[in-house]
């Protein structure tokens, strides 16, 4: 190796490990810096939706100098803050965007390949104008960066990304002279996570190792969640890992949908019908029914799951909308041909205990991390909880335990009784002593999730400590009060 290849390969050792701010500065000193910096300064480009400025500056840098997109190989747009997207514009950069109308055109017409005029000038239009500012731009820079392997969207407040989420779902194909499918937009994209609004349609990208989506609108039906541009290439699927959050589906169009080709080779499969962490009282009309929801018999579900899925690892399904008081879904039936599966959260609902009553009937032996959510303190299955860590010799059991009321609109907390938190506490003990470790956690919903037992670990008592003791029922208050008086009465 030569004194200069030496040289170069320790400075792009130093250059690798500075911070994006000293990147900057670097590429701005010399040519030979620059071309170090830049592969580290565009690998990685990180955007809130209110950054609209920002991410049209990325956009002009890279139409000018095209070459630059190679080294894109993640681009996250994360939900912006609130502010004001307009507010950091200039007149400057006004001028700057129009004064490469025709570099813009161009990129546009080589991307589509001219095959597409319709899609071509609404695109234009969108670079100039629309909501949100940068969708055509992002749209833009994301087709030119032909070796991106991981993206998450986030919608904007302002609206969908409209013409990014055409990019993706388009059939794109090689021009005649060129079969190399390397120069075709997405097609080294492994990892997708799409946040959107309404009836947004997720691609699923025949290479794509893990698809992720979640809606922002709860209280509205998604028909047709995915699209398939690919459907007919015979490109086979790699997709191993499917999380579908808050999006609200037919339960017989995911049976149905989970029964394609496409699908069979999923590892894992997440699905929560609502977003967790919510700042607002959920709203219990929501109407489930004319979904079909409470009809549907979950039997052909779980059934769909073991036949068209053999070699699921992972199942996840919770945290799914009902009313407390009047319905509760139908059970899963039997799971036991999963016999890959070896972590699995399922909820508890009503008066059903999934697969407690015979888990060595209902469950896969392959079981070793469980996770039984949507516990209500006092429900009957609670008996059933060290059974099961046995008979299954469960390496991991989790249980999240529902500490929150909301009548009317109303939200109440409730604290584990003390005969529940000596219960939870033994059953800690005893299930480390027989090699399973257990964790008690407060479920999340209006406020956050916390961890209660675990081993060597008791979440002292009040529980809801943490949160205003407006929100405590009456009863937690009393309870509260009473203690404080003994306390200082020294009883």
């Amino acid at each position: 190796m030569s004194l200069d290849a030496l040289s170069t390969e320790l400075d792009d050792e130093i250059v690798r490990r500075l911070a994006k701010s000293e990147l900057e500065a670097l590429s701005r000193t010399t040519k030979y810096y620059r071309a170090l910096s830049e592969p580290y300064l565009y690998k990685n480009p990180e955007f809130a939706t209110n950054e609209a400025r920002r991410i049209i500056l990325l956009f002009q840098t890279i139409v000018r100098r095209q070459e630059l997109a190679k080294y894109i190989r993640s681009f996250t747009v994360t939900p912006d803050q609130g502010l004001n997207a307009h507010s950091t514009f200039t007149q400057a950069d006004d001028t700057e965007m129009w004064q490469n109308v025709t570099i813009v055109k161009e990129v546009i017409a080589k991307i589509t390949q001219r095959r597409d005029l319709k899609l071509t000038l609404r695109w234009f239009g969108l670079v100039f104008g629309g909501e949100p500012l940068f969708d055509g731009a992002l749209a833009i820079i994301l087709c030119l960066a032909l070796n991106l392997e991981h993206l998450d969207l986030a919608a904007s407040r302002d609206d969908m990304l409209s013409i990014t989420l055409v990019a993706l779902n388009y059939t794109w194909r090689s021009d005649d002279n060129n079969a190399n499918t390397s120069a075709i937009p997405f097609r080294k994209l492994r990892n997708l996570s799409i946040e959107a609004k309404g009836d947004h349609q997720v691609p699923h990208l025949p290479w794509l190792s893990i698809l992720r989506t979640k809606s922002k609108d709860r209280g509205k039906i998604n028909p047709q969640l995915f699209c398939f541009p690919y459907l007919d290439d015979g490109l086979g699927t790699r997709l191993s890992t499917l999380d579908i959050r808050g999006v609200n589906f037919d339960p017989y169009w995911l049976e149905s949908t989970l029964s394609r080709p496409q699908f069979a080779g999923l590892k894992q499969l997440m699905i929560s019908r609502q977003d967790s962490g919510t700042s607002e009282v959920p709203d219990l009309d929501f109407d489930l029914e004319s979904q079909g929801w409470f009809e549907y018999d979950f039997e052909r579900m779980s059934e769909a799951i073991c036949n068209c899925l053999p070699g699921l690892e992972v199942l996840e399904w919770s945290r799914h909308a009902r009313h407390p008081r009047y319905h509760h879904l139908h059970s899963f039936g039997s799971l036991k041909d999963l016999d890959k599966l070896w972590s699995m959260e399922l909820l508890i609902e009503g008066n059903d205990a999934y697969h407690l009553n015979e888990p060595r009937v209902d469950l896969p032996a392959s079981l070793t991390d469980f996770h039984i959510s949507n516990l209500i303190p006092g429900h009957w299955a609670m008996g059933h909880i060290l059974e099961v860590a046995r008979d299954l010799g469960l390496r991991r059991l989790e249980l999240s335990i529902c500490m929150e009321n909301v009548w009317s609109g109303v939200m109440e907390t409730r604290e584990l009784g003390l005969h529940k938190r000596n219960y939870f506490t033994n059953a800690v003990s005893g299930l480390s002593v027989a090699g399973s470790e257990m964790r008690v956690w407060r479920q999340e919903g209006l406020f956050a999730e916390k961890l209660l037992f675990a081993p060597g670990f008791t979440e002292p008592w009040p529980q809801w400590k943490d949160v205003d003791m407006e929100c405590w029922c009456e009863a937690d208050h009393v309870a509260y009060y009473d203690e404080r008086l003994r306390q200082l009465i020294g009883v």
